[in-house]
């Protein structure tokens, strides 16, 4: 499958071109939050993927080698820290936005020492989410 979803871009000089979408994955055990950020990603032009678990993530991610990563610390099945460490092997150019609504001031530092990009504190609103990706992608 292309990562080509024929989004078109004019460069200024009369010609189009087809543009690559950049591809999100979102890993995330609340099916609304995640639902939630799925929607309002894709409304932002991106290829998004939803996980519930990180087992499911890291799967997703293998397969679709995800630009950016949005992650949940909590997850039912692994620790999200757990997860992101894993992500540097199966996905090593993704970048990775952490997102918790534990202790802030311990599991940022936790996180961004494991390879994390970005720490945001839940809850989390699509347009904090797409502002964050686009900070990442540049």
């Amino acid at each position: 499958m292309s990562d080509v979803a024929g989004r078109r871009s004019n460069d200024g000089g009369g010609i189009v071109q087809t543009v690559a979408l950049a591809r999100v994955l979102i890993i995330e055990d609340d099916e609304d939050t995640r639902a939630g950020l799925e929607i309002r990603l894709r409304a932002a032009g991106y290829k998004v993927w939803g996980a519930a678990s990180g087992a499911q993530g890291l799967a997703l991610a293998g397969e679709h080698d995800p630009n950016v990563v949005v992650l949940d610390l909590g997850l039912p099945d692994t620790g999200g820290l757990s997860v992101l460490a894993r992500m540097s092997v199966v996905a090593p150019n993704a970048r990775v936005i952490v997102f918790s609504a534990w202790d802030a001031q311990r599991y940022e530092v936790e996180a961004m020492v494991a390879g994390a990009a970005l720490y945001l504190e839940k809850p989390i609103g699509g347009d904090q989410v797409v502002a964050a990706v686009e900070g990442l992608l540049g």
